[in-house]
């Protein structure tokens, strides 16, 4: 699956370009762009109509890619904005999650820095979109053969249950965006994605290590053998698993033990 950069219509692009006039030139600093940014999402926050939401929420959007590579201020990080950057390529997420009549929204953005052209995504409720509908709270930077792949970590939900997921992702030069990446594997099975479904009520671990070598996560049963498939019922079982990162590929590993510290685990 291709994907192509989905939010930017030609209306956007032309706001776009005013953005970039106005905060792109030299006499308007880049602190400028993170204390806009920060205003927006105030005034997002306490929106109460759906379409001020969105219109809120997409010049957000449209305002992250005015801000230059590593400029953002991690000492005055504006607030419920998502942000991580990779330490391996230097590239850039941000992703936010609104709350609408109908379910939630979320939004992506993807940093470069000129290497590639940003990325932005939107998914809104309802809307027919090849973007997994869930919020990327974290993404993983490795290397497959000459390139650079990425996994990207997600979170969504049901009226009853929790939903974790990975997605092996490759961002092309022009924006494009490539799910179809079969490098998760378990004997001579592979995959480009996992998603795990868990109580409402339940956390289950799912982040990788500091070294990007390994991604850890929570075996999931249900509480009584009654309700097997019936995921609301749910949750870490105390068995620990991993993908871990072999040539270029990952590989599933059961009953792995961890050292459960802030140095080993982001």
């Amino acid at each position: 699956m291709m994907l192509k950069n989905n939010m930017f219509s030609r209306v956007g692009k032309l706001l776009v370009a005013g953005l970039l006039v106005a905060y792109g030139n030299a006499g308007y600093a880049q602190s400028n762009v993170q204390r806009r940014a920060d205003t927006l999402m105030t005034e997002l926050v306490k929106a109460e109509t759906d379409s001020l939401k969105i219109s809120y929420a997409d010049e957000l959007g449209r305002l992250l890619t005015v801000l230059k590579p590593a400029d953002y201020d991690l000492l005055r990080p504006v607030k419920y904005l998502n942000y991580k950057k990779s330490p391996l390529t230097g590239a850039e997420m941000f992703s936010w999650q609104i709350q609408l009549t109908e379910g939630a929204a979320f939004y992506h953005v993807f940093k470069f820095g000129g290497i590639r052209k940003d990325v932005v995504w939107r998914y809104l409720p309802g809307e027919q979109t090849e973007i997994p509908d869930y919020l990327f709270y974290d993404w993983l930077a490795f290397k497959t053969g000459k390139k650079y792949s990425y996994i990207l970590f997600g979170w969504s939900e049901t009226a009853k249950t929790n939903r974790k997921g990975l997605w092996v992702v490759d961002f092309a030069a022009n924006g494009k965006v490539n799910f179809n990446r079969r490098l998760l594997r378990k004997g001579n099975r592979r995959t480009a994605f996992l998603v795990f479904e868990y109580g409402k009520e339940v956390n289950m671990m799912l982040k990788h290590d500091r070294k990007g070598k390994r991604i850890i996560f929570d075996h999931l049963s249900p509480a009584e053998s009654r309700y097997a498939d019936y995921f609301m019922f749910y949750g870490p079982d105390g068995e620990v698993n991993a993908l871990e990162l072999r040539k270029g590929e990952w590989w599933f590993t059961d009953k792995v033990k961890i050292k459960n510290t802030g140095n080993e685990l982001r």
